[in-house]
């Protein structure tokens, strides 16, 4: 599906709907995600040595950083890909970052 400009929206849901029936090949076939793309490119520039640092309950996350999430407001942060699947569903405005140096290196280039 594409907005009035063009882009394409990603929407999706982690598991089936009750009213979906279930397809047979599901569990042997392996799905394209997202998030698993964008953290297997930090793990090809050398990963991060970075924690989550997302906390949803007040407490830290313990895991490994594998993704980074950013909004529209500018702020930033690593996170796990269990929250950062989490945080991508319910924050409207978070998305998957880069590491790069972000928009100035992009409009430098042009």
């Amino acid at each position: 599906m594409s907005d009035p400009d063009g882009n394409t929206i990603l929407l999706g849901q982690e598991e089936r709907s009750p009213s979906q029936p279930p397809v047979p090949e599901e569990n042997d076939q392996e799905w394209f995600s997202i998030l698993t793309e964008a953290a297997a490119a930090v793990q090809a520039r050398g990963g991060t040595t970075a924690q989550c640092e997302i906390s949803p309950a007040g407490e830290a996350c313990w895991r490994q950083a594998e993704v980074k999430l950013a909004d529209s407001a500018g702020h930033a942060a690593w996170a796990c890909l269990a929250h950062a699947d989490e945080m991508l569903v319910t924050l409207p405005g978070a998305f998957i970052a880069s590491q790069d140096e972000g928009l100035a290196a992009f409009l430098s280039r042009r």
